[in-house]
């Protein structure tokens, strides 16, 4: 019986040295989900696919199925280089971690079309120059949402009363989103009613106009600890690009200063 041949679109997001000269490559690809390949010889030479199995390229790939659960990459083509995130190291730490939020949430062997075009237009947005974090938390509030966990924004997740425009609120990924201060934990991440509106804002936009929504900074620093509560609690454990990413901007800045 021949062997099943899956062509798809997908994005490279982690590599590892396998025996001698091979490697496996982990694949975020639009038709078939996250998926884990054996590239074979890629290590040894470059030829056989041009030297485009490289981190956060995006490629068409060809996939054979095998007994194993990894599957066989014979052939790819490439489809965008975000060359410059490869140059800068905090363009390259910021598409880490949003390569490692869609991984996260992102389906085995079956179809991905919304993660990995959230993923793909968030490459695509850091390489033309746009500042990371307002990409990073567009990227986490629509991720979010395509897995079906958007947080609730417009009441309080436990009594369930409409909260006002200018109303802060606490965000409690346990309850499913925001919550009155009069229920609040009290170590949990506080939301201005601003900050709260602009989330609301870029999780109903469009797939356009989501990416350039100004955010100011405390409405950055406000979502980003939220959102950094949901991906934890969700997950059960920390994002490992988080901490690169963080890294790396301190350094970039302090270099700025020094």
């Amino acid at each position: 019986m021949p062997r099943r041949l899956e062509v798809t679109p997908a994005i490279v997001l982690r590599r590892y040295d396998f025996r001698e000269s091979d490697r496996i490559v982990v694949l975020l690809t639009r038709d078939l989900g996250l998926v884990r390949a054996l590239a074979k010889g890629l290590r040894k030479s470059q030829k056989r696919f041009g030297g485009i199995v490289d981190l956060l390229n995006c490629l068409e790939v060809e996939l054979v199925r095998r007994k194993s659960e990894l599957m066989l990459l014979t052939g790819a083509r490439l489809l965008e280089a975000f060359s410059p995130l490869s140059e800068a190291p905090l363009l390259l730490a910021a598409g880490c971690h949003l390569a490692e939020v869609a991984s996260a949430f992102a389906a085995e062997d079956a179809p991905e079309p919304e993660i990995f075009s959230l993923l793909a237009e968030a490459l695509r947005r850091l390489g033309e120059g746009a500042d990371p974090a307002p990409v990073s938390r567009t990227l986490e509030l629509h991720v979010l949402a395509a897995a079906g966990l958007a947080p609730r924004l417009d009441a309080c997740a436990i009594t369930g009363r409409p909260l006002a425009d200018d109303e802060a609120a606490s965000f409690e990924p346990r309850h499913g989103g925001a919550v009155c201060l009069a229920r609040a934990e009290a170590e949990a991440p506080r939301l201005s009613g601003a900050t709260r509106r602009k989330m609301m804002q870029v999780a109903s936009a469009d797939a356009a106009a989501r990416w350039t929504i100004p955010w100011s900074r405390d409405e950055l620093a406000e979502a980003r600890a939220a959102l950094q509560a949901a991906l934890l609690y969700h997950l059960g454990r920390p994002l490992h690009a988080r901490a690169f990413a963080e890294n790396t901007a301190r350094y970039s800045r302090e270099k700025k200063i020094s």
